[in-house]
Order: structure tokens, then C-alpha cells, then sequence
């Protein structure tokens, strides 16, 4: 009989893959198997145990797919590594349906990101300027791009924790001459931060 896998979990250990083996040998008497163990962290467990759940037993539902793709997502599968430059990626729609075992076409994969990761899905663009490797809009440079989503949402965490009234203020009013050179400004020459905030 195939191994088990189970995941090491901080001090802990989990089954991900051999839930019915477990139970046939029970069944059966045996009280001793062969276990591959796994040193990994609760999301990247949650998917491991979601994949074998796709090769294994009956046809999963809609709702088992969908919470598939969620641990695959959590677990941040739908990123992938640019050789040339090293840094992250978004892989296509295309290409998460497949890596989630083909079971739902890439309309529904966006469809389940627009509706359970919003903010990834803002990462993607729009359907009409989307390409066909990464995701990313033709005309936003995966680097700069993925980076100025990433400071915002730093921004925006960092804004939340701070308390006081006046620095809150001056920050919106920083954010808004910010947003207006965004959107009047259409060079793409580098521009180094102003540091006098």
C-alpha cells in the first residue's frame, strides 16, 4: 500500500493524503504504516491536502473545487517565479484551472478571484488588457506594477494603525495630491520618492 503524507506543523502532525488508506488498515488490524512526512505551514498543509483530494476517490462538487482553489490560493500557488529577473508573477486563469486539475474552466477561476480574492484580482487588470503570460496588463511592467500595488496596501495597513487624528489627515491629503499626479501624469520616467513626508 502507498505512504501516507502528513504535515509537520510547528510541533505537530497532520494527515494530508491517506485518510481512507488509514482507515482500511485499521480495518483490517494493522497498526503501523509508511508515512512520507512533509515540514510545511498551515496554508501550504490545507493545499497539499486539497490536491490529493482531487487524484483520489469520487468526482468532487462544485463547492470541494471552489475551496481547492481558495487553498490554492492561500497557499500562493498562483504566483510563479520569472527566471530572468526572479521576481513573482501571476499565473493566467488558464493556467491556475489546469494546475487545479482542469476541473473548472478559467471563466469560472476568474469569476471565484473576483468574488474571493478581490485584491489579487486587481493585480490581473482587466479582462480586455490582459496577456496571456503573467496576466498583467500590456501596458504595466510586471516589476513596477506588482510594486506599486504592494506599497498601497502598505499604505493603506500602515494608515489604519495610526490613531492620530492630525497625522491621518495630513496622510489623506498626501494620498489625494498623489492620486491627481497618477492620473494627469503619463510619463514613464523613473522618479525617485519624495522623502520630505
Amino acid at each position: 500500500m502507498p505512504h501516507v503524507r502528513v504535515a509537520k506543523i510547528r510541533k505537530g502532525l497532520v494527515l494530508v493524503d491517506g485518510w481512507h488508506r488509514i482507515a482500511a488498515l485499521e480495518m483490517l488490524g494493522e497498526t503501523s504504516v509508511s508515512v512520507e512526512i512533509v515540514e510545511t505551514n498551515e496554508k501550504e498543509a490545507h493545499y497539499m491536502a486539497a490536491m490529493a483530494n482531487i487524484g483520489h476517490g469520487l468526482p468532487l462538487k462544485s463547492t470541494e473545487v471552489r475551496e481547492v482553489f481558495r487553498a490554492y490560493m492561500r497557499a500562493g500557488k498562483y504566483l510563479t517565479k520569472d527566471e530572468t529577473w526572479l521576481e513573482e508573477e501571476l499565473k493566467s486563469y488558464r493556467k491556475i484551472a489546469a494546475e487545479i486539475g482542469g476541473l473548472k474552466s478559467y471563466s469560472t477561476i476568474r469569476s471565484w478571484m473576483k468574488a474571493d480574492f478581490p485584491k489579487t484580482t486587481r493585480q490581473y487588470g482587466s479582462e480586455e488588457t490582459r496577456k496571456g503570460k503573467g496576466g498583467l496588463p500590456d501596458n504595466m511592467e510586471n516589476t513596477f506594477g506588482i510594486m506599486a500595488v504592494k506599497s498601497l496596501d502598505e499604505a493603506l495597513a500602515y494608515f489604519r494603525c495610526n490613531s492620530n487624528e492630525a497625522s491621518r489627515s495630513k496622510i489623506i491629503e498626501y494620498t489625494e495630491v498623489v492620486l491627481k499626479e497618477m492620473k494627469k501624469d503619463k510619463s514613464v520616467e523613473p522618479v525617485l520618492p519624495n522623502d520630505d513626508f
